[in-house]
Formats: C-alpha cells, structure tokens, sequence
C-alpha cells in the first residue's frame, strides 16, 4: 500500500472505501436540484420571516409609545421602567431581530453568487464575514461587486445608528404647566367701610375713628416708602383672569400763572399773601426781608419756592392735585414665591364716563335705617370695551376720616427757610423738598391707598394658579426617518433574496449553514463547488447523530 494511502475505517470493524478511490470517482456537472420544503418550514424561512415581523412589531410598537407621549408629561410614563430604558431595550430587540433575518439572507446570498459565475474563493469569507458584522460588509462593499448582497450589507452598516436614531427621537424639556390652586390668592374689593361697634343713628364728623391703615398709606406714597404687596403664592403662579377693585386716583396739574395772579398780600411786615388755585385751594405764603421766608406750603396743592439772600421766594411753583374714587381692572398678575408679585395691566375704568350719558354723579348716598351712611356706586354695567363694572360702596365714616386727615395739620403743613417764628407746623414739609417730583408722589400715595382697599375689611379673595416646571416628551419625527428607512430596505431586501432564492431549484437554500460548507468539495479543475447534499434538512438530521474530532 503506498505511504500516503489512509484507511478509515468505522466502528465494529467496517471499512470505508480508500479516500483515494473516493477522489478518483468522476465527478458529475450534470445539473443538480436540491430539495426544498414549505416556506412556512424551519429549513425554510420561517425563522428569517419572523424575527422580521418581530422587528417591524417592535418598531411599530416603539413608534406608538412616541405618538402616546407625544407632549404628554413625562409623568404620563407609569411603567416600572423608564420610558428612555424601554425605548432603549426595544431598540435593542428591534435591531437585533432585524440583523439575524438580514445575516441570513447575505449568507444565501453568497450560494446565489458562486451560482451565476466563477469568483474568487476569497469572497465566500468575505460574504461569510458580511453576515457576521458591518466590518464584513465594509469588505463585501470595497472587495466584491456590487450585487442584492450589497443591499444587506448597506444594511447592517447603517443598523449601527438604529438605536442612537430612534432614542434620539424623545427629547425632555421643562415646561411650566399652570394648575389651579386654592391657596393662590390676592385681595380685591367692591366695599370700603370699616365696621363700626354698636348702632349708627348719627354721624358727626369730628367724631369719626380715623383709619390708621389709610393713613399710614397716605404717609408711605408721600414719602416714597415701598410696600410688601399682601399675597399668597407656594411657588411661582399667575392669575390669568382680571379682577376690578375700588380704588383711588389722583390727577395734578402745574396751576403757578393762574395761581399767582389771585395773591393778595397785606403791607406789613412779616409780609403775609393769600392766594387761591383754580381748584378753590387756599394756599399762605410767609416772608420776613432778611429773616426768613416760605418755600413750602401744602393744602393738597403744592406751592415751592427757592429762597434768595434776602429770604425773597423765587422760581415759584404751584402744583394742584386732585383725589378722587375710581375703579381699576387688574390683569396678569404674576409672583415669584414670597416676592416679586406685579400686575402685568391695569386698566382705570372712569366711573364718571360711564355716567356721563345719564348727566348725574355716579354716586349716591345711599344707606337709611339698614345701611346708614354709605356712599354707592349701583349702576353696574359693561363698559364699551367689555369690562363688567360692579356695584361699589364706599362708608361715609371713610369718606369723612380721609377728610378729616387731609386738612389736618399733618398734610397742611409750611416749611420756612432761615430763622423761622416760633409755631410752624412743618407737618409733611420735608417729603416735597428739593427736585422731588410731585405728580409721581401723589400717584404713589393713590396706589397705596388702593391697596389699603384692597386689603382692607371688605376684602375678597381672587384665586390664581400655581405654575409647576413638568417634564414633557417632546417626539423629533425627523430622526425617527432613518430607523424606519432602515426597516424598509431590510423588508425589500428579503422579500427579494426570498423570490430569488426560490425561483429555481438550482441554488441550495444553506444560508449560513456550516455544516453546508463542510459537505462541499472544491474542484480546482473545474473550478466549481460540488456537494452530494441535496436536503438541508437531512443534513442537520445526520450531523445531529454524527460526531467528530479535529485531527
């Protein structure tokens, strides 16, 4: 027997033909068909079918959790897992189903190539590696001409960014979502009127209890003192609906010309001069030649004057200002917290406008046995812009205790320069010195003293919302194209290797099947791959029962 000769022989003493004799058989070109079973059949497509399916299940599962979400709060989300990890898990699954479907048809592929011509023996690695990862297909892109397998390979290059693209997708900003809440108030009111102890059946006016509050207000206008608004707010709120609360106004106007020409001044000394504004205000000026002299006189007109060396008023100004009731409509208010609360808008509504059709005042006395001493606004209505003005009351014992205030010698007060005579009532002299600016001033007082209405005895509670930073899904669609796109091509791709795969009998149905390639022999001569096998599936029954160990 000559030296290379090999004997296998089997258990129990049978032998095999010699492996030399085998090579030495002819080998047949006659035209081979394999066999091949329904499609629904695991040596089919039945696998490659499904994990399909389940690809394209779970992407159309992925794609309704986004149109769920779509700008719902993230809270929304109530699964155990977090809705980026579920996208992020699916996607896994997703992709990888995809991928084993797609691996399988470049490995049939591959048969399908070998089939239609002669080509390198090298590029069954190199399809052999395309069904593997993308590094294999990069190969089969740059090494192989371009074929269906191409087509898989694009595939598994771009499945890389499936995920990334699809988790892309979701995008979770801050957005402030406003909710009602009871514990958001600000004060308004219709009434004025302080309670009184016992039963009013008279009203004199130098007996009336004066109101600390309004005071107090009256003082910090004067005197630029800021106020803390009275509010309640946990957090950040807002209040979307307009509120209309009784009010004051005040309106000045420079009257110094018309003013000056009503002085009358006597022709002793200390010169002393009378003079009337046209709104019937008496103002006293006071001056002592070298001595002293006014520069400040307040009767709710403002008379200013720069004393010369000889105490000589110059660079005279008289302001008159002007207090009335009003209403105002509230709108937009905001606060932040314990602070920074602000109304947006605030719209005056001219009660007396409104009245001006009727010719009478849009206030009355109202009150008798059961509501003594008021003063009424009852002509509620709707003004031309839409406003709903209510009914307003005001108490005659405020009206009186304001009075009684503002002609006291606190407000009318005199501010002399030099060496004054003895008993000057300066009063509230020093708020209006220097370049102050009147109007400003009185404006400040009457949003004081509306706050004081608003937070006074009669106050109603307007309720607001509590503005909360939420969590929202915001979908990016545009980025969901490429996973879907994806899923298309690898859909067209098998349906197509599919169809061509089973169009003949010609072309084994191994896919990437080992076992396939260990059945085969290479005819160098020939240049071809033969194989006895022409059933996959009997292939797979033999190897089951089979065992071998590599020499």
């Amino acid at each position: 027997m000559p030296p290379d000769t090999r004997i296998i022989r089997k258990p129990r003493g049978y032998e095999l033909a010699d492996l030399n004799d085998q090579e030495a058989e002819p080998l047949s070109s006659a035209p081979v068909e394999y066999k091949r079973h329904p499609v629904y059949s695991r040596t089919e497509w039945l696998y490659e079918t499904g994990t399909l399916i389940l690809s394209a299940g779970l992407l159309a599962g992925i794609i309704c959790i986004f149109i769920k979400m779509k700008d719902k709060p993230l809270s929304n989300w109530t699964a155990s897992i977090t809705l980026t990890a579920t996208i992020s898990t699916l996607t896994t699954f997703c992709s990888a189903a995809l991928m084993h479907s797609v691996s399988q048809f470049i490995g049939q592929l591959k048969w399908i190539h070998f089939k239609n011509g002669s080509h390198k023996l090298s590029h069954f690695e190199v399809f052999d590696e395309a069904s593997r990862g993308p590094w294999g297909s990069i190969l089969l892109l740059t090494g192989v001409k371009w074929n269906l397998a191409t087509v898989g390979a694009v595939v598994t290059i771009c499945r890389l960014s499936f995920a990334p693209l699809a988790q892309q997708v979701i995008e979770v900003k801050l957005q402030n979502v406003p909710t009602n809440d009871s514990s958001v108030t600000y004060n308004y009111s219709h009434t004025f009127q302080r309670p009184m102890v016992g039963t009013i059946t008279t009203m004199v006016e130098r007996t009336v209890p004066q109101d600390p509050e309004i005071q107090a207000a009256i003082l910090q206008g004067l005197y630029g003192i800021n106020s803390f608004a009275q509010f309640e707010c946990p957090s950040v709120c807002q209040w979307p609906t307009p509120y209309i609360s009784l009010g004051f106004k005040t309106s000045c106007q420079n009257v110094t010309q018309t003013t000056l020409q009503t002085q009358t001044c006597n022709g002793t000394s200390p010169k002393i001069c009378n003079m009337t504004t046209p709104g019937s205000v008496g103002l006293v000026t006071r001056h002592m030649d070298t001595s002293w002299g006014t520069t400040y006189a307040m009767n709710f007109a403002v008379y200013r004057a720069t004393a010369d060396h000889n105490y000589q008023q110059t660079l005279i100004n008289v302001t008159e200002c002007a207090l009335g009731l009003t209403a105002f409509q509230f709108g937009d208010a905001r606060a932040n917290g314990s602070t920074g609360f602000s109304f947006g808008k605030i719209t005056e509504i001219d009660l007396v406008a409104e009245n001006q059709n009727q010719n009478q005042s849009p206030w009355d006395l109202g009150g008798g046995a059961e509501i003594p001493f008021q003063i009424q606004y009852t002509n509620a209505s709707t003004t031309a812009d839409g406003i709903a003005i209510p009914a307003f009351t005001i108490g005659w014992a405020e009206v009186i205790a304001l009075a009684n205030f503002l002609t006291s010698d606190i407000v009318v007060s005199e501010f002399i320069t030099g060496d004054p005579p003895e008993h000057v009532n300066r009063g509230l002299a020093p708020f209006i010195g220097g370049d102050v600016n009147v109007t400003e001033r009185f404006e400040r007082m009457a949003t004081a003293m509306t706050d004081r209405v608003r937070n006074g005895p009669n106050a109603q509670l307007a309720h607001g919302q509590r503005i909360d930073s939420v969590q929202f899904v915001r979908i990016k669609w545009v980025y969901l194209i490429g996973p879907v796109a994806i899923e298309l091509v690898a859909i067209a791709f098998a349906v197509l290797t599919m169809f061509r795969s089973r169009e003949s009998r010609g072309v084994p149905l191994w896919k990437t099947s080992a076992l396939a390639v260990l059945a085969c022999q290479h005819d160098r001569e020939a240049d071809l791959i033969r194989s006895t096998i022409r059933d996959i599936k009997e292939m797979d029954e033999v190897a089951e029962n089979s065992k071998a160990r590599l020499q």
